[in-house]
């Protein structure tokens, strides 16, 4: 009777130590179970950003970006100025020297030329634009023995680096350096004494040109453009009167404004 009664204890508490043992083997999967998102949670944190998109990835610029008109390389550009020269005149007999004080008029000039840019390479070339144009000025000026109304078309060529912004950011201001040089045709209209009398003479020649400087543009999204150049020009031209060769050399600053179209 007694031994049946101790069986029956050890064969409860059997039964209840295998219920408690089956109970964590279910709590134990579910710690498992649960521990596996955090993991995984985990090991995206520890991910190298070598191995992920860059797209991914914010950059940092400390660029400012106005925009740029990459797609339009060509540009027709025109500019005027007021001349306002001073040099001096010579010939095979005499001599004269001349300041702007001697200028009778100085009349507008007008400029009209085509640029191209280099957009799509890199480094220097980037930056780095040549033009091409056609000046038309009408400069009076003499002495009391030699007085000349010159007419010149001026035709030549020029090279353009812009060292502030690039040359296709709109809205902002672009400065460049610039210079060219050329040729030229000019028409004298003289009056000098010859025997006592002051004849009046016209006659054609050659010229002769080159100019340095700095100057700021401005482009808007629409391909409209202004430019504004700042240089120190230089010129000088041959003509022949009553058998005497005249060279006229003019040299002074110009401050040239004008307009322009990106295409």
């Amino acid at each position: 009777m007694l031994e049946q009664g101790t069986d029956a204890v050890i064969s409860s508490r059997g039964d209840e130590m295998m219920s408690l043992s089956d109970e964590g083997a279910e709590l134990s999967e579910f710690d498992q179970t649960a521990q596996e998102p955090a993991q995984r949670t985990r090991s995206k944190k520890n991910v190298d950003p070598k191995i992920s998109k860059l797209d991914d990835i914010p950059v940092a610029s400390s660029v400012t970006s106005y925009g740029s008109l990459n797609n339009r390389s060509w540009e027709v550009f025109a500019t005027a100025y007021v001349n306002s020269f001073s040099g001096e005149t010579t010939s095979d007999t005499e001599a004269s020297t001349y300041d702007a004080s001697d200028v009778k008029s100085s009349q507008m000039s007008f400029t009209l030329g085509v640029e191209k840019y280099f957009l799509n390479t890199s480094g220097f070339f980037r930056n780095v634009s040549v033009f091409g144009f056609l000046n038309k000025k009408t400069i009076e000026a003499g002495s009391a023995d030699l007085s000349t109304t010159s007419d010149w078309l001026d035709y030549g060529l020029g090279l353009n680096y812009h060292f502030y912004n690039r040359p296709d950011d709109v809205n902002a201001l672009i400065g460049y350096g610039t210079a060219s040089f050329g040729l030229g045709s000019v028409t004298d209209t003289t009056s000098m004494p010859v025997n006592g009398n002051v004849e009046e003479t016209e006659l054609s020649g050659s010229s002769n040109f080159f100019s340095v400087g700095v100057g700021m543009k401005y482009l808007m999204r629409n391909g409209v453009g202004m430019r504004a150049v700042l240089d120190y020009y230089t010129t000088s031209q041959e003509v022949t009167i009553a058998e005497e060769v005249v060279t006229t050399k003019l040299s002074g600053p110009r401050i040239q404004i004008g307009l322009s179209y990106r295409f």
